[in-house]
């Protein structure tokens, strides 16, 4: 019995001893930053709204807000969203994701979908973001709006700007 006991307080002594670092507690797998999620619209530059389209698509021509330009940003690392921050963007059970051979943005079901597809890299630019793909492009609206594309430059890119938890202004049909 002394034997356990001992064994016990030992070992409850290196539990305290791994805990604390000058003072402070180190962090542990249950202390981490859990991912963020932001509720927003993105609005482009020139007024337009990110929108879902049919067939798992995504377009830069929305004129108003309704439930197809509302999205959640998950910024994997929690906490405040900062430059550099990696994030996925989700509607329902789906992602954005980018198809590296047609230089396009679409929306893949969540289940089943290649983080390394999934993950985009927030570039904050004063008070828009730009959003930087897996393979290192930047997002950009086409010149009619109907899709989201890459492009090799961040002077490329639109801008955007997360409009933060919005309620739709139009109804879905």
């Amino acid at each position: 019995m002394k034997k356990l006991h001992l064994k016990f307080i030992v070992a409850m002594a290196f539990f305290c001893a791994s805990q604390t670092v000058t003072g402070q507690q180190k962090p542990t797998e249950q202390t981490q930053a859990s991912p963020q999620t932001y509720t927003v619209a993105l609005k482009t530059a020139a007024g337009k709204y990110i929108s879902m389209v049919p067939n798992g698509g995504l377009a830069g021509n929305g004129a108003e807000i309704s439930a197809k330009q509302i999205f959640t940003v998950i910024d994997l690392n929690g906490g405040t969203l900062v430059n550099g921050d990696k994030v996925k963007i989700a509607h329902g059970n789906t992602l954005w994701r980018e198809d590296k051979e047609k230089n396009i943005l679409h929306r893949v079901p969540a289940r089943g979908a290649k983080d390394e597809e999934c993950t985009f890299r927030v570039r904050v630019k004063g008070k828009t973001i730009l959003l930087e793909t897996p393979s290192g492009k930047f997002v950009t609206v086409s010149a009619d709006g109907k899709t989201l594309e890459t492009r090799e430059k961040p002077d490329e890119a639109t801008t955007l700007e997360a409009v933060p938890a919005p309620a739709p202004t139009v109804p879905v049909k």
